[in-house]
């Protein structure tokens, strides 16, 4: 016998065909809940003493912090948080730069200018980290030498790398003094060498592991507390940072991070809804087969990019009736996926239409197995390519819940 190929229809997954093809009346609703859940994790041993310790300040190193002038949110007037350090508090500076408020930081911090660094007298240090004043009322911590840094003209404590070996345990202040092939680092904090933290879970809730160090920060919400949201690398008070941390059909009021009912396109709605208005609403009509239902298909499929208004839209239909009232089956009814005996082809037992010759075939499962007979129609659909398939671009769309395919006659 000759062998042409036919388009034909198939639902997605042979194993779900049959409950589909079994009756005519039955709808699939899903719907899902996205779980909450709450995490908190410790880090052990030297990782932990870390974690808890090293490392001051908050938010986004290269991002400004500003602030409305005058605390409404539909001002223009941008301000930033200080513009000299007597606009932060005692154990701050003013990093002019970006306008923001910063910890002081410790002796051997990096540090690029002097207002970095501890007290007045503290300065940052030709090798880049903040050192500590010395002078005959104040003495270096141990492991430090008072010297006269000829670059700045007054006397700063300096580190004695004699007096460490970069082992577990012994002084640093720098992680170059520490043992590297051990993954030690140097706790800014203690000023010794600890075993660096390899991912955020050795840190505590609102700290983040970097270069082997636990500083405070955040990647996802899940690196923060309950009750706290990561926002620009920041744990911060709130339901939210964006619109994808609330529940579906709820946007984040990000000026009070808190998740408030609304939509900002019709992804932010459940299915049978859309976003109109900044409300997700029951929609009305259909602009293609994906908005019906299983098994549904709509009277038009429109490709455009702008939603259509209501009255432009078609309708959803089952195709294996005559429709409805509201929503006549503009075709002829088409016996998709019904139960069949006549496997021979000689009765006519699943109809014709425009397109050809509806077959009765027998499926079977992934082990060969007979899942029954069923009427595969002939319909000029889309077949998308695959193994051994080439695509073969249709007109119509298939039913939602099916699949088009290129079926062998013979």
């Amino acid at each position: 016998m000759r062998k042409t190929l036919l388009p034909v229809l198939m639902l997605l997954a042979l194993l779900a065909l049959c409950p589909a093809c079994g009756s005519d009346d039955e709808a699939a609703e899903g719907e899902g809940e996205g779980g909450e859940g709450e995490g908190e994790g410790e880090g052990e041993g030297e990782g932990e003493g870390e974690g808890e310790g090293e490392g001051e300040g908050e938010g986004d190193e290269d991002s400004p912090d500003i602030i409305w002038n005058d605390g409404d949110a539909d001002s223009d007037t941008w301000v930033p948080q200080c513009e000299s350090d007597k606009d932060c508090l005692a154990d701050e500076y003013c990093d002019t730069e970006l306008g923001k408020c910063k910890m002081r930081k410790r002796v051997c911090e990096p540090c690029t200018s002097h207002d970095e660094c501890g007290r007045e007298d503290d300065l940052c240090l030709p090798s880049g980290i903040c050192g500590k004043y010395c002078g005959p009322d104040s003495t270096c911590p141990t492991h430090f030498n008072c010297e006269t840094i000829a670059e700045l003209g007054k006397n700063q404590c300096v580190f004695d790398e004699t007096t460490t070996d970069g082992s577990l345990s012994s002084a640093c202040c720098v992680d170059e003094q520490c043992d590297s092939t051990a993954e030690l680092v140097c706790n800014n904090l203690t000023n010794l060498c600890i075993v660096g933290c390899k991912s955020n879970y050795d840190c505590v809730l609102g700290q983040i592991c970097m270069d082997g160090h636990c500083i405070p920060g955040c990647e996802t919400n899940d690196d923060c507390l309950s009750g706290t949201v990561c926002v620009d690398g920041s744990c911060l008070e709130g339901d939210c940072g964006n619109k994808y941390d609330c529940p579906i059909e709820y946007i984040c009021d990000t000026a009070a991070r808190k998740c408030e009912p609304g939509c900002e396109d019709d992804k932010d709605c459940y299915g049978y809804n859309e976003c109109i208005g900044g409300e997700c609403v029951e929609r009305t009509g259909c602009e293609g087969t994906y908005q019906c239902g299983l098994a549904e298909m709509c009277t038009i499929e429109y490709n455009g990019t702008e939603d259509l208004p209501p009255q432009d839209r078609g309708c959803c239909y089952n195709p294996k009736t005559e429709g409805s009232e509201t929503c006549p089956n503009p075709n002829e009814p088409q016996k998709f996926c019904d139960v069949c005996t006549d496997t021979q082809n000689q009765q006519g037992e699943c109809g014709t239409n425009s397109y050809g010759k509806n077959y009765c075939v027998e499926l079977q499962d992934k082990d060969g197995n007979s899942m029954g007979n069923f009427c595969l129609i002939h319909w000029d659909c889309s077949v998308a390519a695959g193994e051994d398939i080439e695509a073969d671009p249709g007109t119509v769309e298939c039913p939602r819940g099916y699949t088009c395919i290129k079926q062998e006659e013979g």
